[in-house]
């Protein structure tokens, strides 16, 4: 396995102007004490309440933030290939703005990482209302059954892998299905992946858009579609 050298965090925004400067200071604190080189990646998806200015000032004093705008709305999954794109370094660590995920796990991940090509995170209690965790529970059951895979949590919003696995793919999903994406193709070309338990904490500040019947249509539409996709794979490869 690579040596964890140095590190880029991307961090897709949309309204989470109340929790962003949060989420920037803990990161520049768990980064310090880590002593790895690193960067920080804000992506704001046209935000309404423009979330990503909120941390410009930052940018005087620190050259490792970046802060980068969509014109228009293009989705979670958009979003952070925007950051992917513009990252440097050679491993990513992915996360929501919200400050729902313990940013103090971000150690632990980087040890893991040291021995396996992907960490994914998945929430040890999802505290989420009951409609959410069935929503939740049941799109990973569909995963789990569809792609043959056994992971806990496929749509945690905690991952921490090597950037050159996306040399041999590429991410097409400009939504949610994204992270599950990158799970189910590091996956099926045989890459080592382990799993981490991470605290999931209720989100204190407005509430999250990716879980809506549009979002929830094209997840389904998209998995199916890769479905498809790798059994024709399959047959080949036999």
């Amino acid at each position: 396995m690579d040596k964890v050298k140095s590190l880029s965090v991307v961090i897709p925004l949309f309204k989470d102007h109340k929790t962003v400067n949060i989420v920037y200071k803990k990161f520049r604190k768990i980064i310090k004490k880590i002593k790895i080189k690193s960067e920080i990646i804000f992506v704001d998806d046209a935000c309404p309440f423009k979330s990503g200015k909120v941390i410009l000032p930052y940018k005087k004093h620190d050259k490792s933030l970046k802060v980068i705008f969509h014109k228009k709305n293009k989705g979670y999954g958009a979003t952070l290939k925007t950051g992917l794109v513009n990252s440097r370094y050679n491993f990513i660590y992915m996360t929501d703005g919200d400050d729902e995920y313990d940013i103090n796990n971000l150690e632990r991940f980087l040890n893991l990482a040291k021995k396996n090509d992907l960490v994914i995170g998945y929430r040890k209690k999802k505290k989420y209302n009951f409609i959410r965790k069935i929503v939740s529970n049941f799109y990973n059951f569909m995963i789990r059954k569809l792609f043959n895979v056994n992971f806990k949590d496929v749509s945690a919003g905690a991952r921490f892998f090597n950037k050159k696995i996306l040399n041999k793919f590429n991410l097409s999903s400009n939504g949610p299905f994204i992270g599950a994406e990158l799970i189910i193709k590091t996956n099926f070309l045989n890459y080592k992946i382990s799993e981490l338990g991470v605290e999931h904490n209720i989100r204190k500040n407005g509430h999250g858009s990716i879980i809506n019947l549009k979002n929830i249509l094209i997840t389904f539409c998209e998995l199916i579609k890769l479905f498809f996709i790798l059994n024709n794979k399959k047959r080949i490869i036999r």
